[in-house]
This record gives structure tokens, sequence and C-alpha cells, in this order.
């Protein structure tokens, strides 16, 4: 049974796929887990870099940006962790 869909979305005609499939694809293309690459810019960058933000933060931004949060820290921590 195909699932409905919730109020106020568009209604899935019978047979058709649920959710319904973006225009020009096909069922079941593209659909494959694709594992990530393993090259991110951006980890990279703040793999690289953060440790020196961290430092200098009092020094050169504290001023005009204030302090620097702890629960920003904690989420560039999570981030690479999770991007590993």
């Amino acid at each position: 049974m195909t699932p409905s869909p919730a109020p106020g979305l568009p209604h899935c005609e019978p047979g058709l796929p649920w959710p319904p499939l973006m225009p020009g694809t096909a069922a079941g293309v593209g659909l494959a887990y694709r594992p990530r690459s393993p090259s991110n810019t951006l980890k990279d960058v703040v793999e690289d870099h953060l440790g020196e933000l961290l430092r200098v933060w009092d020094e050169r931004y504290r001023k005009d940006h204030g302090p620097f949060h702890p629960r920003l820290e904690k989420l560039f921590e999570a981030f690479l962790k999770a991007s590993t």
C-alpha cells in the first residue's frame, strides 16, 4: 500500500511512486547509496585553521565581534568528527 501524502500536499496518482520523483528522472535511477568523496574542502579549511582561529580570536576579533562562543567550538569539533 502506498502511503498517503500529508494533508495539504498534492495527491499522488495510483501506480505512481510516492514520494513523487523529480521531473525527468526514472524510477530507481540515482537511488543507490553513494559514499561521500574523501576530499572535503570545507573540512580541510576548518581542520587546518580552527586552532589558529581559537588562539587569535580574543586579540583580533573580540573587540568587534564579542567573545568566541563555546558552542561554536563544539559545533566545529562535531563537524570535523562527523566528516571523517
